[in-house]
């Protein structure tokens, strides 16, 4: 190969192959896994969107971002050692020319994957994503297999590409104190009281979690059975008096900087719902009115 007519793709493929991928470090979307998968035709999208029968791994991006270019790659990648699994970009915007350069130099044998336009983002928004890239994994049933938010890297998606088209379940990939991960077990908590456990990281200093608190007892109230942990620090005497009056549902425990840390929290308010068997099901950092909008209640 003439170093001098290396082109900007191959150059940006090959830096990213030589650098390795990080392990994932994102969201699995659980509660998406054994749901079918949106109709792209209802949505008025392209109707190749879908194809019954074959193994589907969707990515989603945006041109610009990198860590969606990175994935774009690895699906590349899967593409052309698994001839049965069928790839799918799906970007709201045309491709960029460094990224359609890498695809089409790797993708140069006959399961070239397939661009698909959503220039209103009607399936970004009906999979209510909160990161990019998103990568699906899609049976031949179009049933979700497994979604994740975030960067999977090469070998990860390697694996569960393997396993969709060998009709396996795809393991289900989690990050140490994240959504699929076992909750710690914290003193005054009692998990397997109730079907669904919203622990909330709660300081009576932050502004954004006094403006949770209506919301948290509106939420107590409106859900008798949903048990509300708030986890409070040194001025837990301060946080029980801003909760005075709340549902008997809602209770403010004391708990240790470790316990943050296990649940891998940098900052108040962090929310993270938990199932009756200790399954982180959901996180989130910070306040606003659409906080508890996607909480996947069971």
């Amino acid at each position: 190969m003439n170093p001098k007519k290396v082109s900007l793709g191959t150059a940006l493929m090959l830096g990213l192959l030589l650098s390795g991928a990080r392990a994932f470090e994102g969201v699995p979307r659980l509660e998406q896994v054994g749901r079918q998968m949106p109709d792209a035709k209802a949505l008025g999208l392209d109707p190749k969107f879908q194809a019954l029968g074959q193994p589907t791994l969707y990515v989603f991006s945006l041109p610009g971002c990198r860590n969606c270019a990175e994935q774009s790659i690895y699906a590349g990648l899967a593409a052309q050692k698994f001839p049965g699994l069928r790839v799918v970009f799906v970007t709201t915007a045309s491709q960029d020319n460094v990224l359609s350069s890498v695809l089409g130099a790797k993708s140069a044998g006959s399961n070239k994957p397939r661009w698909i336009l959503d220039p209103r983002g009607k399936m970004f928004s009906t999979l209510d994503f909160g990161q990019l890239p998103a990568t699906a994994l899609v049976d031949g049933k179009n049933v979700i297999r497994g979604l994740y938010e975030g960067l999977v890297s090469d070998k990860e998606l390697l694996e569960l590409s393997g396993s969709l088209v060998s009709r396996k379940t795809p393991r289900q990939m989690t990050v140490k104190g994240g959504v699929g991960d076992r909750a710690v077990s914290i003193a005054g908590m009692d998990w397997k009281a109730a079907k669904n456990n919203l622990l909330i990281f709660h300081s009576s200093t932050c502004e954004p979690c006094a403006r949770e608190i209506p919301t948290l007892l509106e939420l107590a109230r409106a859900q008798p059975k949903l048990a509300v942990w708030i986890a409070g620090g040194r001025d837990i005497e301060a946080t029980r008096k801003q909760f005075a009056g709340a549902p008997t549902n809602l209770k403010i425990v004391p708990i240790k900087r470790e316990h943050a840390e296990a649940f891998r929290v940098s900052g108040t308010p962090s929310q993270v719902l938990i199932s009756s068997s200790g399954l982180i099901r959901w996180k989130n950092e910070g306040y606003s009115s659409q906080t508890f909008a996607r909480l996947p209640l069971e």
